[in-house]
């Protein structure tokens, strides 16, 4: 007769698997990070005092400094405040990867409202969707995706359309050919200003706001984030500040290196949680120079990499 016995290996401690996983880091990683308990827009602000003539974002071999893009974010915050923005409300951001998203989603936090994050990839449907089941009143967007809003802001809840174009920062014939698809779009080659529909730029032209909206890191939402993998619907998904600031330091701490001595690739789309955090929150976290381009294109990105030469470049699998 066989007798089985009850005597069994214990199992691991909660201390020791830890460790084990902790053997693993880099020797010098790390084990722990303090988070402090700052709105989103710290991460900014912090790297223009640190840091404020190194260039924050390239685009087109154009720098935008992290002062330069700081007073921007303050200036345009401004005025989305005097448009309504605030805590509880959204502003919506419908833009390619520009210093333009740069600067909307840091004048969006330092009013204390959400960004709802919309890709361009999304049909006038699905904006619409999205502004109406937030009660968005407001969307920043580029002027040739412009026709996928004017749709909600005919209907309501949407009151306010801010307009920015890249038509005169790429080559006079690439301008020529971009107004005309503008026209055939819009059915206009310059940009409208009225009542409901503003030039980002002139935005711009507001006093700088004086301090953040205070809010509460851990409570208030950051960012509103459609997503559905590629199984159903998207849903929307809440990340608050902590989240955010959280996970923007650990990438800090995890890339290593010196602040404000390296630079990122911005391709990844910031509408993704893998673009906005990987890339974009790690440059702010990290004083890096961030390269924009707006959409990838394997030849421009390759010279764009080979130019400006970052020492971090995330990326999918091909």
């Amino acid at each position: 007769m066989i007798t089985l016995s009850s005597t069994r290996s214990p199992a691991p401690s909660a201390s020791s698997w830890q460790q084990s996983w902790l053997d693993e880091y880099p020797c010098d990683m790390p084990s722990s990070v303090p988070y402090p308990r700052v709105p989103l827009s710290a991460l900014l602000e912090r790297a223009a005092r640190r840091t404020p003539d190194l260039p924050a974002c390239t685009l087109y071999g154009r720098a935008t400094t992290f002062a330069q893009l700081n007073e921007r974010a303050r200036r345009l915050a401004r005025s989305l405040a005097d448009k309504g923005a605030r805590p509880g409300r959204h502003v919506g951001v419908l833009l390619p990867n520009i210093p333009e998203y740069l600067i909307a989603l840091q004048a969006i936090w330092l009013t204390g409202a959400t960004a709802l994050q919309l890709s361009p990839l999304m049909v006038a449907e699905e904006v619409g969707h999205w502004v109406e089941s937030t009660g968005c009143h407001i969307v920043i967007t580029l002027d040739l995706l412009a026709p996928a809003v004017m749709g909600a802001l005919e209907r309501g809840p949407l009151e306010h359309v801010v307009l920015t174009s890249l038509a005169r920062r790429i080559a006079v014939w690439r301008g020529m050919l971009y107004r005309i698809e503008r026209l055939r779009r819009n059915g206009y080659l310059r940009m409208p200003q009225d009542a409901h529909r503003h030039r980002f730029e002139d935005l711009l032209q507001a006093e700088p706001l004086d301090k953040p909206v205070s809010i509460t890191p851990e409570e208030d939402v950051a960012v509103l984030a459609p997503t559905g993998g590629t199984t159903s619907s998207p849903k929307a998904v809440m990340l608050t500040h902590r989240n955010l600031v959280a996970n923007a330091l650990q990438l800090r701490n995890w890339c290593g290196g010196e602040d404000g001595t390296e630079s990122l690739l911005g391709v990844l789309p910031f509408f993704h949680a893998y673009g906005l955090t990987v890339s974009l929150l790690t440059s702010w976290a990290k004083c890096s120079t961030l390269h924009l381009y707006p959409r990838f294109e394997s030849r421009a990105v390759l010279s764009l990499i080979e130019s400006q030469r970052p020492e971090i470049v995330p990326a999918v699998p091909a």
